[in-house]
């Protein structure tokens, strides 16, 4: 906190520095600068993390206009899982309103954001039994991420809208997890593609080494 405070009053301190020390003139900053589309692509994605470590109430209607104005998918997805962190209501009725426009890809964000809280999943529940989202925008994995929470008003509309939802079985997982042992000891793997296949499925939910989405558990002190 020390070496914080010395930089700020030396004048030294980097944007997003000054926003996780709340500075409103930082907030305002940032906020410019995730709203410009000609701002560094890079830059506006790490505010935008920034924003969801850190509950700038202000921020909620930008990062949600964001959602619909961004030509940039990783920003889409970094705005989505900064999203999660707001307990808003706005959050909900615009990931909803939104739904039928996101690319398959944020799609499958916007569940994981709409399924961590009770409200705004029978909020998007209740869009698909309605009409307003196709039922087959989702594959099995997504609908059995919406019973992870042991709901029955929840669990009750997903039998309705797709019948019963049964996962694999213990020796269905065995029998999966033995042929993927089989893949991996049958050659070596190449780092650089593993991550690149990390980063377009696991991590646009799960964080390694502060890279990734915050949706999912961090893997980084996981054994691998």
């Amino acid at each position: 906190t020390e070496l914080v405070t010395a930089i700020s009053r030396a004048g030294g301190a980097l944007l997003p520095l000054r926003l996780r020390q709340g500075e409103a003139a930082a907030v305002d900053e940032a906020l410019k600068v995730v709203a410009d589309d000609k701002a560094d692509a890079k830059q506006r994605r790490q505010l935008v993390e920034v924003f969801g470590q850190v509950q700038q109430p202000r921020a909620v209607e930008p990062l949600l206009k964001l959602i619909e104005a961004a030509k940039d998918e990783p920003l889409r997805a970094s705005t989505l899982t900064a999203l999660q962190s707001y307990d808003d209501a706005r959050v909900a009725a615009t990931l909803v309103r939104l739904f039928p426009k996101l690319s398959a890809d944020s799609q499958s964000l916007a569940i994981g954001v709409l399924a961590s809280r009770k409200a705004w999943t029978l909020e998007l529940l209740k869009a698909v039994e309605a009409g307003p989202i196709v039922k087959g925008s989702f594959c099995p994995a997504a609908v059995k991420r919406l019973l992870l929470r042991p709901d029955e008003e929840v669990a009750t509309i997903v039998r309705r809208v797709w019948g019963d939802v049964t996962g694999a079985t213990t020796a269905e997982m065995r029998a999966q997890v033995e042929r993927f042992a089989e893949s991996i000891s049958a050659g070596s793997g190449n780092p650089y593609n593993g991550k690149q296949l990390y980063m377009n499925s696991c991590g646009k939910c799960h964080r390694l080494f502060e890279e990734g989405g915050r949706i999912g558990p961090d893997l980084t002190s996981y054994k691998r």
